[in-house]
């Protein structure tokens, strides 16, 4: 086996390309995101429901429980999106906050599981 990898946002679009990559290429990938990606080894469930805080300390008990102690090569976060619209649109705040939840909370808890789990060197 080529080592280990965590792929945030494992089932979008990206994240299933990313996932399918690192699987062809023998490595044990753990998908995070808000539903599973069955091509992956394990996966770790986002609560859209959780505030940011609860958010980190789920998917991070989540993370930890799956690696169960082992390091990772990578931790890959392809999370995100675009929701689309402008000022005039009467969605656009709750679009704007979709896409900070989306982007900004993943990378945050992207960087706090590369803190704990990532292998020296890695990426």
């Amino acid at each position: 086996m080529a080592g280990k990898v965590v792929v945030y946002g494992g089932r979008g679009g990206l994240g299933v390309v990313v996932v399918n990559y690192f699987k062809s290429s023998g490595y044990w990938v753990l998908s995070v995101d808000i539903g599973a990606n069955d091509a992956a080894d394990a996966n770790v469930l986002v609560s859209l429901s959780a505030g940011w805080v609860e958010q980190e300390a789920g998917v991070c008990q989540g993370v930890r429980e799956a690696l169960a102690g082992s390091k990772v090569e990578a931790v890959i976060n392809v999370a995100g999106g675009w929701a689309g619209g402008n000022a005039a649109n009467a969605d656009w705040v709750k679009n704007a906050d979709l896409m900070w939840k989306q982007s900004v909370w993943s990378s945050a808890i992207s960087a706090t599981l590369s803190a704990a789990h990532l292998k020296d060197g890695g990426l």
